[in-house]
C-alpha cells in the first residue's frame, strides 16, 4: 500500500487490513496482525504508541512457506501539518 493520509486512525486500520487481505502471508502471521490491528482498543493503543514515541511500525512478511518471507514495513504516523504562521 503507498502512503496515505487519514483523518481517523480506526479508518487507516481498517484500509491497511483491507489491504493485507488478498497478500499471501503466512496463516499465523495474518491471525496475529488481524488480531492486532483488528481488536477492539487498536487504534487508542496505536495512538498512544504514536503519541509516545512518535510512530507505531510494524513487520508484515509477505510469502509462502515454500518461499523466503519479504519483510515489508508498515509505519503509521501523524501526517505532516506546517506550523502555524
Amino acid at each position: 500500500m503507498p502512503e496515505a493520509e487519514f483523518f481517523r486512525l480506526p479508518d487507516a486500520l481498517a484500509a491497511l487490513l483491507r489491504e493485507i487481505e488478498p497478500l499471501t502471508v503466512w496463516a499465523w502471521h495474518r491471525d496475529f496482525i488481524e488480531c492486532g490491528l483488528g481488536r477492539p482498543g487498536a487504534a487508542e493503543f496505536i495512538a498512544g504508541q504514536v503519541r509516545r514515541t512518535g510512530s507505531w511500525t510494524l513487520a508484515l512478511y509477505v510469502g509462502d512457506l515454500l518461499e523466503p518471507a519479504e519483510p515489508h514495513m508498515i509505519r503509521i504516523r501523524p501526517a505532516y501539518t506546517a506550523a502555524p504562521k
